[in-house]
């Protein structure tokens, strides 16, 4: 649903007026905050390859590549806060 209500957000042009927070207790990189939308990307296409009926070479990911550095931020805030508060049902390499 959080991926969703984002990418929702970028096509509808509201990403932009998502903010972090600048009291968040974790940090991340420039290059990390950029892996993660790669790797998010990635795993879509993937995912949309695997559906039934559709062609190797369809590209149809939601491309988080397009958010800017603010956004990506405020993204990975979002998906560390909903990990953190569902760590204790999470397998324990992802928490």
């Amino acid at each position: 649903m959080l991926l969703e209500d984002w990418f929702l957000a970028i096509e509808d042009g509201t990403a932009q007026y998502r903010y972090p927070s600048a009291a968040y207790p974790k940090t991340w990189t420039e290059e990390e905050l950029d892996t993660l939308v790669r790797d998010i990307d990635a795993e879509i296409d993937q995912e949309v390859v695997r559906q039934p009926g559709t062609s190797v070479g369809a590209k149809a990911g939601p491309g988080f590549q397009r958010l800017e550095l603010t956004q990506r931020l405020a993204l990975a805030q979002q998906l560390h806060a909903l990990v953190q508060k569902h760590a204790s049902i999470l397998p324990r390499s992802l928490s």
